[in-house]
């Protein structure tokens, strides 16, 4: 895929904080840290891509931001997604999305409410091959 997802945590509409172990262990066996805000995912020479991680500006062990970039195809990246949203108050969002996506409904009450506006309401997913499925539908 040729885009960029975005997945982005916050609590009371500020932005919050997902610890670099908790990225580390999602992706565990496919990741490889190259930079410290650049890292690479793979599972074959052609399923591969990148994360650009943006951390809190007092807190550098917390990021705020991941940019997925080129998402891949393999499945083990779309469970590591949830894995992510499992975590505080996360999102997933994407070019030509309906809504946000969320692992827990409770999380819509702390995204930021230029978001929502911007978005649209959040949409409740349950496994990677369901992210999957709307980020194709929006393709």
């Amino acid at each position: 895929m040729s885009f960029e997802l975005y997945v982005q945590s916050f609590k009371h509409g500020e932005p919050a904080g997902i610890p670099r172990g908790v990225i580390r262990a999602a992706f565990s066996g496919s990741l490889s840290e190259q930079e410290r805000d650049r890292w690479y995912i793979s599972y074959s020479s052609s399923d591969s891509c990148s994360l650009a991680l943006s951390a809190l500006p007092d807190s550098p062990g917390q990021v705020h931001n991941i940019t997925v970039e080129r998402p891949c195809s393999n499945p083990h990246f779309w469970r590591s997604l949830v894995a992510l949203l499992s975590v505080g108050n996360t999102v997933l969002y994407f070019p030509g999305c309906i809504g946000p996506l969320l692992l827990n409904a409770g999380a819509a009450a702390h995204l930021p409410q230029d978001m929502l506006a911007s978005l649209g309401e959040p949409i409740v997913v349950s496994d990677g091959a369901e992210i999957l499925a709307h980020v194709r539908a929006a393709a």
